[in-house]
């Protein structure tokens, strides 16, 4: 069935009226453009994957002038526009207005207004307005600066430099006078539509702390860092106005506006007199913002942070008189809520992707803080769609299937995805006659770890060929996936995932496995035994027991030498082999990771292990995982079937905490003890 579409290229302002003869319940549905871009010259590589600067909110929507929401989620399938649903509340008998703020890109927006018994309310004439003069983002004006492709040096959201002499204020309420605007261009065509998943939770926040600087300048500080616009009232004599935002401070008068991911939050507002209201369309994450050259007093009132986040169920309590324990949770539960949107991202500041290993990491630590499926559930529709790299990121894909059928036990969600699961993650057909992958298909990239640094005493071997981590991981891969394969009833695939893995494992061990050493060596044909080699075997359950004791003192011993990411296979493969003393101490004691964060002033988790001046993103959800240790092993909440179905809650004394943990698992209120 056809619908009507509103067209328009860059930042474009509609307005339309509708009449109700009698009050009642409505809401309004809105289809907009995919995420693509606007000009035959930019590159199309990446598009759909990387979300481009400047094209992750697609409108926002006003009613009576009364904010009701932003949208759109991204299209698990590319080209497939996503309805989001906004309800309305009772209106009133009478007229009402619907505004919107979109970008249009090529194939514009649809928007109604429908009763509860999906009646198509009538409206009148679509109005519109050309913002880009105001508006006119990098994105709509070229492709990219500087040649990278993500628009450096502004990856993750193009520069907007606002323009309020161009800006039609108070648009958005009835009483505006459009008579001056042109009727909207509209194209009736019949675009694949699917419902979104959920709605974005939107609040306006007002700085906890403003100050002026001793050279004017203004400093709002707005508690946590969060995705979000900023919205500014200027001064009443207009003029042009510096907006930086940030992540951190520089100094304790400036914020850190080149961000150490290299993203720059630098750019100028020009307002009209008379105290005009002007807002970024797109988001960033920050939480500082420094106004330059700001004439007159600039009060809280008249600086808003607009934050958008997932749906998130508060419903774990901590309860510590252990004060490391408790930050760290509250900094890895806060990151969870902040950093969500429509799926589990890298991080906001930059790459906006859905990465495999981030989300595995990321879902895992949501389980443990809250009780809602609907994130993880989206993310994985719409990662098998959109595979990233390397290697491992693949694989992890069954890995991301394994544990959500394992917290909530959805059989047909598993098996509507699982054929594709088993081309994507098994890579069975690679297997040699010797029980080992050598290459892992066509572009067989392995990471091993990140960043790449921690991977120089790994032997890759010239042709990094047979590499013993991914191989490790396969086997892993495989029985997760002949698990789900015998939880689907798919009892062929089941049998012949198993004796894959089977065999693998037993070839691992005898081809990889360095008898002198005892230990495990980074490839078929190499004799180097690294700590990743070792640490991955442990993780990924291919060493048998009489072998164990070697490995894991080995690994043991060496310490946390690996990345931040790789740090949750260390961790786990403490916790998992008697070691929980060690891994506690590297969460919890004074030297901890998280704790350093947190003294540096992070309200979110970071990229990196943390340092002063390196380069990384300091908003990143995938080091949010030691809330999962928290949950699983320290205070032993577990579960022991699918779904929850039954569980055990057994803490652990060796890790030395005191405290109480409830938590609330697919529907079950959990409560564990440690004394």
């Amino acid at each position: 069935m056809k619908k009507q579409y509103v067209k328009g290229v860059g930042t474009c302002f509609i307005r339309r009226e509708y009449a109700l003869n009698t009050a009642g319940e409505a809401e309004v549905r809105v289809s907009a453009d995919p995420h693509t871009y606007i000009r035959d010259f930019c590159p199309s590589a990446y598009h759909d994957t990387w979300l481009m600067g400047g094209t992750y909110i697609k409108y926002h929507i006003w009613l009576d002038g009364r904010y009701i929401g932003c949208g759109t989620e991204r299209a698990v399938i590319t080209g497939t526009r996503v309805e989001q649903r906004f309800p309305l509340g009772r209106l009133t008998a009478g007229k009402h207005l619907l505004a919107i703020a979109f970008r249009g890109e090529k194939q514009g927006l649809n928007a109604e207004i429908f009763s509860p018994d999906g009646q198509q309310i009538s409206g009148g004439t679509w109005k519109f307005f050309d913002a880009n003069l105001y508006d006119g983002h990098i994105c709509y004006r070229q492709p990219h600066i500087y040649g990278y492709f993500k628009g450096d040096i502004g990856p993750g959201e193009y520069f907007e430099h606002l323009d309020g002499t161009r800006h039609p204020d108070n648009w958005q309420l009835p009483d505006f006078d459009d008579s001056k605007w042109e009727n909207a261009t509209l194209e009736y065509a019949d675009h694949p539509t699917v419902p979104a998943s959920y709605n974005l939770e939107t609040t306006f926040v007002h700085p906890q702390k403003l100050f002026k600087t001793r050279d004017n300048r203004w400093i709002a500080d707005f508690g946590v860092e969060t995705i979000g616009s900023l919205l500014l009232t200027g001064p009443e004599k207009g003029g042009e106005v510096e907006v930086r935002l940030a992540e951190e401070m520089l100094d304790e008068d400036h914020v850190r506006f080149l961000l150490r991911c290299i993203v720059c939050y630098q750019e100028n507002w020009l307002f009209a007199p008379g105290r005009q209201l002007l807002g970024h369309f797109g988001v960033r994450q920050f939480r500082y913002a420094e106004i330059v050259n700001y004439d007159g007093e600039l009060h809280p009132e008249d600086i808003t942070l607009r934050r958008i986040h997932a749906p998130f169920s508060d419903t774990s309590v901590l309860t510590t008189d252990n004060e490391n324990l408790r930050q760290i949770w509250d900094l890895c539960k806060r990151t969870i809520k902040y950093t969500a949107t429509d799926c589990y991202t890298d991080c906001f500041t930059r790459e906006r992707i859905a990465y495999e290993a981030d989300a595995l990491l990321n879902m895992q630590a949501a389980f443990a803080v809250s009780d809602t499926m609907m994130v993880a559930r989206r993310h994985l529709e719409y990662q098998l769609t959109h595979l990233t790299w390397p290697v491992e990121w693949k694989q992890f894909a069954a890995c991301l299937f394994y544990e959500f059928y394992q917290e909530c036990k959805d059989a047909d969600f598993v098996t509507a995805h699982f054929d594709e699961l088993v081309k994507i993650s098994s890579f069975e057909e690679w297997i040699e006659e010797n029980g080992l992958i050598r290459t892992f298909g066509k572009n067989p990239r392995c990471i091993i770890d990140w960043p790449p640094a921690y991977t120089e005493k790994y032997d890759f071997g010239e042709k990094r060929e047979y590499l013993f981590v991914p191989n490790a991981l396969a086997v892993k891969v495989m029985r997760q996936l002949a698990y789900l394969a015998e939880a689907t009833g798919r009892k062929d695939d089941a049998v012949r995932l198993r004796k894959k893995s089977e065999y693998m494992c037993r070839q691992l061990n005898e081809l990889c496995y360095n008898r002198q050493t005892g230990l495990y060596t980074d490839r078929f044909g190499s004799e180097n035994c690294s700590f990743h080699a070792n640490m991955w075997a442990l993780w990924c359950d291919i060493v048998p027991e009489e072998r164990q004791d070697k490995v894991v003192d080995f690994v043991s011993a060496s310490g946390m030498v690996c990345g931040l990411y790789s740090g949750f296979i260390y961790l786990e493969t403490l916790f998992r082999y008697g070691k929980s003393r060690q891994a506690t101490e590297l969460l919890l004691g004074n030297d901890s990771a998280w704790l350093t964060m947190i003294r540096m002033g992070n309200t979110l988790t970071v990229e990196h292990w943390p340092k002063a001046e390196q380069r990384m993103s300091v908003s990143h959800p995938w080091a949010s995982y030691p809330v999962y240790f928290f949950c699983k092993y320290i205070f032993g909440i577990r579960a022991t079937s699918p779904g929850w179905e039954t569980y055990e809650i057994c803490p652990d004394p060796a890790a030395g905490i005191k405290g109480t943990l409830k938590v609330v698992r697919n529907g079950r209120v959990l409560i564990s003890e440690c004394r």
